[in-house]
């Protein structure tokens, strides 16, 4: 069951360990295990938040105990990793507000009890950037795309958000994590070699692009409909990335425009763009083909564990 393996008290002690860490990759859960001055200074800033933020930690029982005292805000408490982290200009910086703690302490009612976006996509920044390298040793972090969560919310909500990728080529990665939600469940989507092309020899070999839909509540989203959307988006982000890659092989070739470019073209340029656009539409064909497999997933004992089981399933992927 997924309880034995995380269960929402884990997940909650796991990412507060992280906001009170500094994102440094060390996951201490109990004072016992820290310095006497990691305790003083965590007493100090206990006592300072229990007047402004609403939230008291108990830092003398054997695990930090959060507990909601009073109405939580929208002031950022926790921003990850540190400005003085080196992994921070790889990744950006991601934001925690006392709203979203609330969700992970105790007291607060059922509506709160979900894991949101902004804890979701924390929680999954510290595998890729940190805890990948303890179980995941053979896999290059360069190779894998973490999805934002609030990217796939706008992505299922029907906005384009080829932009969020315009840095990074997403159908060349190995393996693309996206945590979906859709009427208050969340579930995760792996896509396997979105890259593979025809005519190459990961291809002559049976693979093939897929995707991986793991779902703690048996059926509860629509897997065909969410194929369809990652579908689309999968081709709308190759087609952006080989338009890029030709204005820049243009550019570097010294390549023109306008009425000059057409006299000077011959017709062995024709046949290349012709070639060209013959394979982006060989590939838009496969990404639209991709399907999509249900994966076997622990299975939420309550109504509100799925958020915990996107990120639970996210480490058990890797460590295979």
């Amino acid at each position: 069951p997924a309880a034995e393996l995380l269960t929402p008290t884990a997940a909650a002690t796991a990412i507060a360990a992280i906001t009170a860490d500094g994102g440094e990759g060390q996951m201490n859960v109990t004072t016992a295990a820290m310095p006497t001055e990691t305790r003083n200074r965590k007493r100090e800033r206990a006592s300072a938040q229990k007047d402004t933020s609403g939230i008291e930690i108990d830092s003398d029982s054997d695990s930090d105990c959060v507990v909601v005292t009073a109405h939580q805000t929208d002031k950022r408490v926790v921003a990850w990793p540190r400005e003085d982290d080196i992994s921070l200009h790889l990744k950006g910086q991601l934001h925690i507000t006392e709203k979203d703690m609330k969700r992970l302490v105790r007291g607060g009612r059922p509506s709160e009890k979900y894991l949101n976006d902004a804890l979701i996509d924390l929680y999954m920044k510290f595998i890729h950037l940190h805890k990948q390298c303890d179980i995941a040793v053979e896999v290059d972090p360069r190779s894998i795309f973490i999805c934002p969560a609030l990217m796939s919310t706008k992505l299922l909500g029907g906005e384009d958000v080829t932009r969020w990728t315009k840095n990074t080529s997403v159908t060349n990665m190995q393996h693309i994590y996206m945590p979906l939600v859709h009427g208050l469940h969340w579930t995760l989507a792996v896509i396997c070699h979105p890259g593979i092309r025809t005519g190459s020899e990961l291809r002559a070999s049976g693979l093939r692009p897929a995707i991986l839909h793991f779902d703690s509540s048996e059926d509860a989203h629509d897997r065909e409909q969410m194929r369809r959307i990652i579908a689309k988006w999968l081709e709308a982000c190759m087609r952006a990335e080989a338009e890029r890659e030709h204005q820049n092989t243009r550019k570097a070739g010294g390549g023109g425009s306008g009425a000059g470019r057409d006299k000077a073209a011959t017709g062995r340029e024709k046949k290349r763009e012709i070639k060209r656009k013959t394979k982006i539409e060989q590939r838009a064909t496969q990404l639209r083909d991709i399907r999509i497999h249900k994966a076997a997933a622990p299975q939420q004992l309550n109504g509100h564990d799925c958020g915990v089981c996107v990120i639970m399933n996210v480490e058990r992927v890797l460590s295979l």
